[in-house]
């Protein structure tokens, strides 16, 4: 960014002597890998003789500070990081708080933060235990005396590892409702960094940030991390396998292919929601494929390699599926809008219906069952549902800016074309 954005943002002693230097002139745009600030005219670290050095283009910082009386002004430029007045350049900004954002340590708190919430109170709210909570402890109780289904056909059928994990916690903590819980908490605290972690690999470490503060202070997940339901163990391998495909494509290793499928295959042994994924991977290849072509062909090769090891994974549930169909999709059948008991002869109608309903639910009005959500409340308080539809809002004006910019390099270039051709 220009001087301004590296004054406010970082902390860096050198920007003052720059700043000292030249801070008449039109301030020059500097590389996010620069050497040093304070010798602008090298861009080589094995030139730079300023004590605050870089690593090069590596983008690894690796600092050393020289702390004596005379860097006062660095001093002074950290504490104006935090103050509406720019003590260097002594121009009036927008306060910014960027120095507090940033670093590890607000990491530490968010997380901090999440593993309260989801902690107060814990064994009083929600009070008791649900039928479905009971039933995974007594399917607990079942593991530990030998019995090691692949699929639980109690209770409408359940997927087997959330359940193999209450049994871990009931074996050490005994028979309890605590111990039911308790890993709801852990998946719970495992889903912000993993959401955390996909973020940054999608974006930056700052929007990184911000999506592990929502997360952290949002209702259902925290709702969702203290009571002892499989569903929990959803978003977190729904993240994690999303972060090992972007590495995937952005770094082109194997290796982010393979993880990323094991995660896949995987997930459909957490909840029965993951058998509906595969409609929104098809969506999302259909329109790579149609904007993108070229770009998913360079990946064809990962995406084999990570149907494959989902494939591998999913191999043994696929075989009992097969041989107990009745017993793995009679819940699917029941709550399917396909079935003849849900739309009771007008599909439509009630797709439709559907549709709204859950599109309602992150803005209007939410579920109405206790043990899902506090009654009609929505997923987003009015601030995030603003915030939810401003950044579709920029998104999509985004993408239709870069169409037109894409469209309109395109005409230029067939009229430069066409000029060439007649001068020849």
């Amino acid at each position: 960014g220009d001087l301004s954005q590296a004054a406010r943002g970082l902390r860096n002693p050198c920007v003052v002597h720059w700043l000292e230097r030249h801070g008449k002139r039109e301030p020059r745009r500097f590389h996010r890998h620069d050497c040093c600030y304070q010798c602008q005219r090298s861009f080589q670290r094995s030139e730079c003789q300023c004590s605050w050095r870089r690593s090069g283009c590596s983008g690894r910082r690796r600092e050393r500070r020289r702390v004596d009386g005379k860097r006062l002004s660095s001093t002074i430029l950290r504490v104006g990081d935090f103050l509406p007045v720019d003590f260097v350049t002594m121009k009036h900004f927008k306060p910014e708080l960027a120095t507090l954002w940033s670093g590890n340590g607000i990491v530490v708190l968010l997380l901090l933060l999440g593993a309260g919430l989801r902690l107060v109170g814990w064994g009083d709210v929600p009070p008791g235990l649900y039928h479905d909570e009971a039933y995974n402890g007594l399917d607990a109780l079942k593991v530990l005396q030998g019995h090691f289904p692949l699929y639980f056909a109690a209770n409408n059928g359940r997927e087997p590892l959330f359940l193999y994990l209450i049994a871990a916690s009931v074996g050490v903590l005994g028979r309890s409702p605590l111990a039911v819980r308790l890993p709801s908490f852990f998946v719970g605290f495992l889903t912000l960094a993993a959401t955390y972690d996909l973020t940054r690999v999608l974006f930056n470490r700052r929007v990184a940030r911000w999506a592990l503060a929502v997360l952290a202070v949002t209702f259902w997940h925290i709702h969702l991390s203290r009571m002892g339901f499989r569903a929990v163990l959803l978003p977190l391998f729904t993240a994690l396998f999303l972060a090992q495909a972007v590495r995937g494509v952005k770094t082109g290793r194997i290796r982010h292919w393979i993880a990323a499928g094991t995660l896949y295959g995987g997930m459909w042994y957490t909840y029965m929601a993951a058998r509906f994924t595969p409609v929104a991977l098809c969506a999302v290849l259909v329109y790579i494929l149609l904007t993108r072509r070229r770009a998913a062909l360079v990946h064809a090769r990962g995406a084999l390699v990570f149907c494959a090891a989902a494939l591998l994974v999913l191999l043994p549930l696929g075989v009992y599926t097969l041989q107990n169909p009745e017993i793995v999709l009679a819940r699917t059948g029941q709550v399917t809008i396909f079935s003849p008991e849900i739309h009771q002869g007008h599909f439509w109608a009630t797709l439709a219906r559907h549709t709204w309903n859950t599109a309602a639910m992150f803005f209007i009005q939410g579920d109405r069952i206790w043990r899902h959500n506090l009654a009609w409340r929505p997923v987003w308080d009015p601030a995030l549902g603003l915030a939810c539809v401003i950044g579709i809002g920029v998104a999509l004006g985004g993408r239709f800016r870069a169409r037109a910019r894409n469209r309109q390099a395109g005409t230029r270039g067939h009229e430069i074309g066409r000029a060439s051709c007649r001068e020849r």
